[in-house]
């Protein structure tokens, strides 16, 4: 894991003491980055299901029968990102969701374009 230090001595080929500068230099431009404020930035998602048998024929390319991607996932059949609508799922792209025992979630959209995910 980088601290500030070594990132900037790798980023500008610097040593200790010049990267030191460095960041002396232009911690002046830090100072306008605005603050993250954490409790505004809080994502909630809400879904419509939809049933897991409508996923069969993703699930059998993987040879993985319904039954055991049912106990992980459940198909959504539209997701809203803060009440606000977000996607929808179709036989050619899917959206699943996992959810994990610490209660964070997982959106997975396998057959989206990339840009999409």
């Amino acid at each position: 894991m980088y601290s500030l230090i070594e990132f900037v001595k790798v980023k500008f080929s610097l040593d200790y003491v010049g990267a030191v500068k460095r960041i002396e230099k232009d911690a002046h431009l830090m100072e306008k980055v605005g603050k993250i404020d954490p409790v505004h930035d809080v994502l909630s998602f809400t879904f419509i299901p939809e049933s897991i048998e409508n996923s069969k024929s993703y699930w059998d390319i993987y040879k993985i029968p319904v039954s055991i991607a049912a106990k992980y996932c459940f198909l959504a059949k539209s997701v809203y990102r803060n009440e606000t609508f977000w996607g929808r799922s179709t036989k050619t792209n899917p959206i699943f969701v996992y959810k994990f025992i610490s209660g964070n979630l997982k959106l997975y959209r396998p057959l989206a374009e990339k840009a999409k995910k």
